[in-house]
Formats: structure tokens, C-alpha cells, sequence
């Protein structure tokens, strides 16, 4: 009889707990219940948790518990408890302090303020304190700030402030129109009475002064003026002004006087002037412009009274002259002269009867057969100052004999090298008669792109001028032969990739020179300019992956009347070739028969002879005792199998010594095993080939 005794269980599982803000938050969701089963493996399921807060119950913060009670078939129980701590984070008002600019103090009674809504970290609604006025300065008597503070605090104890800003300003004040009257006299000018003005805050203020300014001696302003100021220190000025005005007075009539030169217009002697007081009064003269030959000479004598008032006596002469002026002197001829020697107008001279006069000279062209052919009529006209003029006429007639020549410098001959063959210079020409100049440039080149020879270049200017008078300038280059060497790095090419055309790396026109190899494998073939690494073939020296042939290529040719060199580096590999490496590539012997008949002469290993592997390889009789073994066996291509006298080291049949005494094993199956492991690293390469081989040496 079996008696069972269900033994307690305990949950492994610690209690959960988890920290929120909100005791909304701690509903339970977050509860995920632990797995629990009894002493035999049974899981439990558990009850309804019991929930219980602290304090009790929860209006802000604390703790809320759920406890969970997990009971085996025997009532065996164990509980499990998840803890919320509910804890309000602090909040921030959003809504920036709220500001008024008022004029009075008055005005600052907190009938603008509209309170931000503000809610805690849960989203409750919070009611502000009563504000806390502050004013700056305190009392406020005319100007500064009064500011509402309003606290909002939640149910944790979290707080934060909110306030309202007025800003008293007090406006300037306005004032009522200055007053003005005009007067007689200064006594008539008495002190006004002031306005009555109020400050915006409608407070009366009183004036100071008034500031009477200068009183005049004759005539003027007087100004009375008054400063109001306010309590935040605005001020204005009320001013009352006073015009006094003199009566103006009558200078004598003007006169007038006829004569011939600017000379006889000295100044006059004016008369005696007083103001309406009887007062003598100095004029102060002003002197007209000369005229320059007929016309008024003025003199204006102003005379002004101490008031201002002015009048003009005005004495004026009125001037002509009517006599012609007269050259000095020898009068030059007429002349016939090249168009580069046309004299200069001569300095002729002139008298007049009232001073000098002034000499002018026009040239007036007549147009010939050409530019530099025409004639000139030469007019010299004497003036005086009252324009009268006396002329003489003298006819020069010109030609042009001469040819343009060059007016900046160049060398006729020079020897040069064709890698250095200068431009053209550039020749300007003058003519000594005219700009319209004909230049015809020609260069002949005597490079000879099919020979190796130096040779010339004739560079011509021929030029013409308007009178068709030519000159021909020559420049010539004596040009040597030199070689222009170019080197250029082709890219990288594997072997099997193709043919490539060496032409393709020349830069020059001319492609009809030589190409020649200068370094390189010679299995590849170059023919012309065509290179064709394909017939080389891949060896144990030229594999993926090994070092490439590098080929150095030489082209010689004529181009741009220069010896055009071009030597073309590139390196030929053997990657783009994929060597059979896999299981299924290796050929291995099936028999032996080293009876001289050239067939199955030696064991071979093929198909695999340029991976790289080396073969460890040991060969066993069906006792399996060791016949033979190396470890590094000979590899070979799959033509060679046939060979009859194989590869150095390959076995043949060899007995060893502790087999009998006979020099090759008896015939029948044998089994070997071959290993291809990386030669530097030992490592397998893949995995071990084992297989029967049947040895026929009777």
C-alpha cells in the first residue's frame, strides 16, 4: 500500500513591483502573474488577489498591493505580491507671465489678469492662491510695476508660480498752441499769462518761468517761455512770441553812362541815404562782371537799416567797341608736305584798340585719292574781347609715300626645338599716315610627317595702308627634330580577357608608327599594334592569385612635328581563370601494370597540378600493412598519365624491404588513402580520398 504525502511548495518567483505617477495608473495591467506549480509538478492556478493601499485609502500618494494566493490539492499555499508606488512627478505652469503697460496707477488693478488653466502631472485641474502684490518701487507714486504672484500646488506638495506684470508709463502731456502777435514797439511787448495744463493722470501742473529771451536794439522776436513739468518727468514748453516790426525807407533814382572800353567804367560816388529815424546809412557796393566787349558794366550799392530794409542804388555804364583787331608780324605761306611732317599751327599775334586779342586756328580737310593724300585749309582768325575778328587763309597740301612698319619688336630667325615651337608673336604696325592698315598673316610648316628630318616654319606679315603703300616682314624657325617620351600605366588585364589595342593608349593622330615589345613574356604575341596575352598559359610561376607578368610596350612614330615616344606599362595575371580544384577534378589511378607496355606504368595522382595542394598519400595491402607511403607525393596533368617513365618519386609497384625479397609487390588489391593538405599551413584542404587499387606486377 502506497501513502501520499503531498509535500508545501514554495514560489521561486520574487514579488513584482513597479513606480507610477498615478494611482489611475495602478489598475493592474502591468501584473503579469509568475508560473507556479506544486512538489509534483502540477501547475497552479492562483485566486482573485486581495488589494490593500497605503494609507488607506490612497488620495495622492503611497502604495497599492495585489497579492495573489497559489494552493496545491493537498491545500498546500504559497503567495505572490505585485507593489504600485504611486508617485506624483512635479509639474511646470506652460502658459508664460502675463503683462499690461497702464499709463496711471490707478489702471493697475488686477481687472485684466485672466489665470492660466493648469493641471498636475495627472491631469487634475489646480485652483490658484490668492495673488501677492508686489510693487517696485514701493509705494508706486508715479512710474514702475505692480505684479500679481498666484501659487499652484497640487495634491503632493508640487508647486510652481504664475504672475501678472503691470507696467505703469506715464504718456507725455499735451499743450495748447504757443501764442504770437506782432507790434510796434518793445514796450508794447508784456509778459502773457500762461495756460492751465493737466499731466494724463489729469493732475493740474504748474509752470516755471518765463524765459524771456534778448530784447533787439531796432527790431526782432521777443519769446516768453514757460516749462511744464509731470511726476514722471516729461516736460514741454508753452511759448508766447512777440514780432516787432520797422518801417522800411526809399534810396535815390539810378543812373546811367556811355563809353567805349571796359577801362573807362571806373567806380562811381554813391549818394547820402537815411532811414525813417534820420539816421545816416553806409551801402555796402557790389561790382557787376566785365562784359567782354559790348554790353552794361553795373555797380549796386545796397544800403540796409538796422531793422533789415534794404534798397539798391544802381549806376550803369553801357560799353562798345567797333574797331577791328590787327595781326603782327610775318604771315606763314602755303607748303606741300608727307602726311607724317604736317606743321604745327604757327603763334600768331594779334593788337586790338581797347587790349589784346586772341588767335585761334582752324583746319578744315579736303579729301584726296586716299587717307593719307589731302588738302588743308588752314584759317587763323584774330578776336578782341568785343568779338570783332580779322581772319587769314593758308592752303598745305599733304601726301603719303611711305609703307605701315611693325611697332612692336619680334626676332626674324630663330632655332628652336619642336617640343618648344613659340606661338606666333603678336605684331602690331603703324603707318604714318593712317590707322586703316591691311595685315595678311601666312605660316607655311615644312614638317614632313613621313620623315625624321628637322625642318622650317615661314611665318609672312604682309601690309597695306589706305594709299596702297606695302612692306612684307618674315619670320623664320629653324625647328629641330626632338623626341616627346609619354608614359602610360595601362590597367591590370588577365591573360584570358582578350586581344588589346596598344593604339588606344596613344593621345597623338598619327598611329602609323612602331610598336615594339620591350619587356615581357615573348609567348604572348604582338603583332603591329595588337598585343595578345591569350596564348599564354597558366603554370606553377603564373596562377590566380601569383605575381603577373609585367610588359613594357614601345611605340615610335611622328606627331605634331615631333619624334612621339609612348612607352605603355601594363601587369597580365591569371585571375580570371578558375583551376579545377574539387573533389570531383581529381583522376586517380584505378590500376597498376608496371610491365614496361607504356600503360598503368606508375600510380598517379592528376587533374589537380597547379592547386597548390601537396599530397600526403600512404598505400596499404588488404592485411593492412603499410606497402608505401610519402609525403610528398608528385602531382601531374591528365596527359601525363600515359607516360611511361612518370614523374620523379611516383611508385611503381616498389615492394619494401619487409615484404618478401622480391622488387615489386604481388599482384592484387591494395587501398590507399590520400591527404591534400595547404603546404604553408599543414591544414586539409578537403577531406581525406580513400579508395581500391588493383596491382597487376606478374
Amino acid at each position: 500500500m502506497y501513502t501520499i504525502d503531498t509535500p508545501t511548495f514554495n514560489i521561486a518567483d520574487a514579488d513584482g513591483a513597479l513606480t507610477v505617477e498615478c494611482i489611475a495608473d495602478a489598475d493592474g495591467s502591468d501584473i503579469i502573474l509568475p508560473t507556479v506549480t506544486d512538489a509534483c509538478g502540477n501547475t497552479l492556478s492562483a485566486f482573485a488577489p486581495v488589494i490593500t493601499d497605503s494609507p488607506d485609502p490612497i488620495t495622492c500618494e503611497g502604495t497599492r498591493t495585489y497579492t495573489y494566493t497559489f494552493e496545491d490539492c493537498a491545500g498546500n499555499s504559497d503567495q505572490w505580491s505585485f507593489v504600485y508606488t504611486i508617485d506624483t512627478p512635479t509639474f511646470n505652469i506652460a502658459d508664460v507671465d502675463g503683462a499690461l503697460t497702464v499709463e496711471c496707477i490707478a489702471d493697475a488693478d488686477g481687472s485684466d489678469i485672466i489665470l492660466p488653466t493648469v493641471t498636475d502631472a495627472c491631469g487634475n485641474t489646480l485652483s490658484a492662491s490668492a495673488p501677492v502684490i508686489t510693487d517696485s518701487p514701493d509705494p508706486i507714486t508715479c512710474e514702475g510695476t505692480r505684479t500679481y504672484t498666484y501659487t499652484f500646488e497640487d495634491c503632493a506638495g508640487n508647486s510652481d508660480q504664475w504672475s501678472f506684470v503691470y507696467t505703469i508709463d506715464l504718456e507725455p502731456f499735451l499743450l495748447p498752441a504757443n501764442g504770437s502777435q506782432t507790434v510796434g514797439d518793445i514796450a508794447s511787448a508784456i509778459e502773457p499769462t500762461p495756460p492751465t495744463v493737466n499731466d494724463n493722470c489729469g493732475n493740474e501742473l504748474t509752470p516755471m518761468g518765463p524765459a524771456v529771451s534778448e530784447i533787439p536794439a531796432c527790431q526782432g522776436i521777443v519769446t516768453y517761455t514757460y516749462t511744464y513739468t509731470d511726476c514722471a518727468g516729461n516736460s514741454a514748453e508753452w511759448t508766447y512770441t512777440y514780432t516787432i516790426e520797422l518801417a522800411p525807407f526809399t534810396a535815390p533814382d539810378d543812373e546811367r553812362t556811355n563809353v567805349e572800353c571796359i577801362e573807362d567804367a571806373i567806380a562811381p560816388t554813391p549818394p547820402v541815404v537815411n532811414d525813417t529815424n534820420g539816421d545816416p546809412i553806409t551801402p555796402v557796393m557790389s561790382e557787376g562782371a566785365d562784359p567782354t566787349c559790348e554790353g552794361d558794366k553795373v555797380y549796386t550799392f545796397t544800403y540796409t537799416d538796422c531793422a533789415g530794409n534794404k534798397d539798391d542804388w544802381i549806376y550803369t555804364y553801357t560799353i562798345k567797341d567797333e574797331t577791328l583787331p590787327v595781326f603782327n608780324g610775318r604771315l606763314p605761306e602755303d607748303l606741300t608736305v608727307e602726311c607724317d611732317a604736317i606743321p604745327s599751327p604757327e603763334s600768331l599775334t594779334a593788337t586790338d584798340n581797347c587790349g589784346t586779342a586772341e588767335v585761334t586756328v582752324n583746319d578744315v580737310n579736303t579729301p584726296g585719292d586716299c587717307e593719307g593724300s589731302y588738302t588743308i585749309a588752314r584759317t587763323y582768325t584774330a578776336t578782341d574781347e568785343c568779338g570783332l575778328t580779322a581772319s587769314y587763309n593758308q592752303t598745305i597740301t599733304v601726301i603719303d609715300t611711305t609703307a605701315p612698319v611693325p611697332s612692336t619688336s619680334f626676332e626674324t630667325e630663330l632655332t628652336v626645338s619642336c617640343t618648344e615651337i613659340p606661338d606666333a608673336p603678336s605684331v602690331d604696325f603703324t603707318d604714318n599716315c593712317s590707322n586703316d592698315i591691311t595685315v595678311v598673316f601666312n605660316e607655311v610648316n615644312g614638317f614632313d610627317d613621313t620623315a625624321f628630318d628637322d625642318y622650317q616654319i615661314i611665318r609672312t606679315w604682309t601690309v597695306r595702308d589706305a594709299c596702297n603703300n606695302e612692306a612684307v616682314y618674315t619670320q623664320t624657325l629653324n625647328v629641330l627634330l626632338d623626341e616627346v617620351i609619354t608614359q602610360v600605366t595601362g590597367p591590370d588585364r588577365c591573360f584570358d580577357d582578350g586581344v588589346i589595342d596598344l593604339n588606344e593608349f596613344l593621345t597623338s593622330e598619327n598611329k602609323e608608327g612602331i610598336w615594339e615589345l620591350v619587356e615581357g613574356n615573348d609567348m604572348a604575341q604582338l603583332n603591329d599594334n595588337i598585343f595578345n596575352p591569350t596564348t599564354l598559359e597558366p603554370s606553377e610561376e603564373f596562377l590566380p592569385g601569383s605575381e603577373a607578368i609585367n610588359y613594357v610596350f614601345r611605340y615610335t612614330g611622328l606627331d605634331n612635328g615631333c619624334i612621339n615616344i609612348t612607352e605603355v606599362s601594363m601587369a597580365i595575371n591569371a585571375d580570371c581563370i578558375v583551376l579545377p580544384c574539387g573533389d570531383s577534378d581529381i583522376v586517380i589511378s584505378k590500376a597498376l601494370t608496371p610491365n614496361g607496355d607504356g600503360h598503368n606504368e606508375f600510380f598517379y595522382i592528376g587533374g589537380i597540378e597547379l592547386c597548390g595542394f601537396q599530397a600526403n598519400i600512404k598505400i596499404f595491402n588488404r592485411w593492412g600493412a603499410l606497402v608505401y607511403e610519402s609525403s610528398d607525393y608528385p602531382q601531374i596533368g591528365l596527359d601525363e598519365t600515359n607516360d611511361p617513365d612518370g614523374p620523379d618519386g611516383s611508385w611503381k609497384g616498389n615492394a619494401r624491404s619487409s615484404i618478401g625479397s622480391a622488387n615489386t609487390v604481388p599482384n592484387g588489391t591494395y587501398y590507399y588513402i590520400i591527404e591534400l593538405r595547404n603546404p604553408a599551413t599543414g591544414d586539409l584542404e578537403l577531406k581525406p580520398i580513400t579508395g581500391p587499387l588493383y596491382v597487376g606486377s606478374k
